[in-house]
């Protein structure tokens, strides 16, 4: 296996542990997303001036309208994923990853993209998947929590890498740490006015939200953008739809989470058609 397709591999079984870890972290999402911002800007910060790469703060300063929105909604979006995983780590996760092919419908309605007709099968397919999960078609509904939760967090997704395709001349590494210090900034600013500062924290919550923000997001993004660059498309995608797959097999195996036989077809049609969809338009393009 090449170097930088087993980093990718290992920054995508880590993105994958999440929903997992956060379940036995027992503060706010608010809470958590701005101890995660705080800690792994910090740590992305102290690795680039280990390495010696200078921040290019002049292309920051040209693109900061642009960055300020897209720290914004990555705020958002964590908050509302990690609210979800509170009530179902699969279902939400799985729904959140449906995000790539919400960016290519969403492109074509924006700027006026063809889509082309693999594409709107994708779609199609994506929709009935989440259908069948939902537990529509059975006697009992699945999380709606984490469906909606779910859903908030793939918008905010969808539209921050829509932005981030307007910032110029900015390094991947140093757009992810101004975006991840930006959410911090946001959720720490919700959390003192709506008093969710928690007045004590349990060791065990402490020592998981330090290993989310080091290792979960800042060990797993300089991993990622250290080989993303330089894999084909077609392996970023396949290895990249490990992370539902992962995040899935964890909720039903160690959290008990339910899922029924249409809820795990409706997850293989998700993943299958997101995945297809991604390389369909990476071949477009």
């Amino acid at each position: 296996m090449k170097k930088d397709t087993l980093l990718f591999l290992i920054a995508t079984i880590i993105f994958g542990t999440n929903g997992l870890i956060s379940r036995y972290i027992n503060v706010s999402s608010f809470f958590l997303v701005a101890s995660r911002g705080l800690i792994a800007s910090i740590f992305i910060y102290l690795v680039l001036f280990l390495q010696g790469k200078k921040i290019n703060w002049k292309a920051i300063k040209n693109n900061s309208k642009k960055l300020l929105i897209s720290g914004i909604l990555l705020g958002f979006m964590w908050i509302f994923i990690y609210t979800g995983y509170k009530y179902s780590v699969s279902i939400t996760s799985l729904v959140n990853n449906t995000a790539p092919i919400f960016v290519i419908l969403i492109s074509g309605i924006l700027f006026k993209e063809k889509l082309t007709r693999k594409q709107i099968i994708c779609v199609v397919l994506v929709f009935l998947g989440v259908l069948l999960v939902s537990g529509i078609f059975e006697e009992e509904v699945s999380d709606i929590h984490g469906l909606i939760y779910g859903f908030l967090a793939m918008i905010c997704f969808c539209f921050n890498v829509i932005l981030n395709k307007e910032i110029k001349d900015v390094e991947p590494l140093d757009r992810t740490l101004v975006q991840i210090f930006l959410s911090f900034v946001l959720t720490t600013i919700v959390a003192i006015f709506t008093k969710q500062i928690p007045t004590n924290i349990d060791t065990t919550s402490a020592l998981l939200i330090i290993l989310i923000g080091v290792l979960n997001t800042g060990v797993a993004y300089i991993l990622y953008y250290s080989s993303v660059t330089t894999l084909p498309a077609y392996e970023l995608a396949i290895i990249g739809y490990l992370e539902p797959v992962i995040s899935i097999v964890l909720g039903v195996v160690v959290l008990k989470e339910k899922i029924t036989p249409l809820g795990v077809i409706g997850s293989i049609i998700i993943i299958v058609s997101t995945c297809i969809g991604e390389l369909s338009q990476n071949k477009k393009k």
